[in-house]
């Protein structure tokens, strides 16, 4: 009876101690610290045998905390979230692509502003020296100039099916040409004939506007919103520019009709009748380039994703 007794006291004790300070005004402070003093002069073999917590608190207390998550808490610990998709993906930022085409040959740049749109720019170069062609009898030696930068807005329709507005924001391409005509020669300007009184020579140019607008349609994309990053473009339209405007400048002696040499020959440069008819002649050329103010647009590109 004494092992058993003994523990049940130690328990009451306890619980005395225990609600002694939350009774407050019922309870006074000397009656609590003599219930602590009896507890604490109890032997501590008195409690062999009792336990004061149970199997099931054992066992859980043994156990890691994480036994207890989920097996989709642990998958989502273990694996790194997938990338995002769609209008979250992150658009590509740069690419760059070598071109060849009607504006000549050149390197072009691209970044991505919008899901199904690039900003693209690139410059142009391309020199070629034109055979020998003769224009009223006179003998006119050429060289092609292509020269400009520009700047495109891509936008996907569909695919890789794009629709670009833009414009070359220099515009330096050219035509300059020399022109010879051998003493005695016959010639004509603005449908009136002139004889070469000693060689006469002279200068052609073939200016276009500084600037000018451009349209194209293509299929391609120099920035692929997948993971592949070899990249082809076309590219057709045309360059929308003023009517050249041909200038014709002329230096030497010529005679009137088709006898050289004769009592007062003409100073091509400065005689207002002949620079009158220069200008006819002018003319006529700007007419027959009037086409010219539509320049056609066709671009092959090979390019990379960064």
């Amino acid at each position: 009876m004494r092992r058993v007794s003994q523990p049940l006291v130690v328990l009451l004790c306890i619980c005395a101690a225990l609600l002694l300070p939350a009774s407050g005004s019922g309870r006074s402070v000397n009656d609590t610290i003599a219930a602590q003093n009896v507890i604490s002069s109890l032997p501590l073999n008195q409690f062999k045998g009792i336990s004061l917590y149970n199997a099931n608190t054992e066992v859980a207390s043994s156990v890691p905390l994480g036994k207890f998550e989920s097996s989709s808490t642990a998958l989502m610990l273990a694996t790194p979230p997938p990338p995002p998709r769609g209008k979250n993906r992150k658009l590509p930022r740069f690419g760059v692509q070598f071109t060849s085409g009607t504006l000549g040959f050149g390197g072009q740049a691209a970044t991505a502003v919008l899901r199904r749109a690039n900003i693209r720019v690139g410059f142009n170069y391309f020199s070629y020296t034109l055979p020998t062609f003769n224009k009223d009898n006179a003998s006119y030696k050429g060289s092609l100039n292509l020269r400009s930068f520009q700047a495109d807005f891509d936008y996907y329709l569909f695919g890789g099916f794009h629709v670009s507005p833009g414009g070359l924001l220099y515009n330096g391409n050219k035509v300059d040409a020399t022109a010879f005509i051998p003493n005695g020669q016959s010639f004509t300007l603005g449908g009136t004939q002139y004889t070469a009184d000693g060689n006469i020579t002279g200068t052609g140019t073939l200016p276009l506007n500084r600037a000018a607008p451009t349209v194209k349609i293509g299929f391609g994309n120099l920035l692929p919103r997948s993971r592949r990053h070899f990249t082809f473009n076309f590219d057709l339209g045309a360059v929308f520019q003023q009517a050249p405007k041909v200038g014709v400048s002329l230096v030497g002696l010529a005679c009137p009709g088709s006898t050289s040499p004769c009592a007062t020959p003409l100073n091509v440069a400065t005689d207002p009748t002949v620079q009158t008819n220069i200008a006819s002649e002018e003319a006529k050329i700007n007419k027959d380039l009037k086409f010219f103010r539509y320049y056609p647009i066709i671009s092959f590109g090979f390019g990379w994703k960064f």
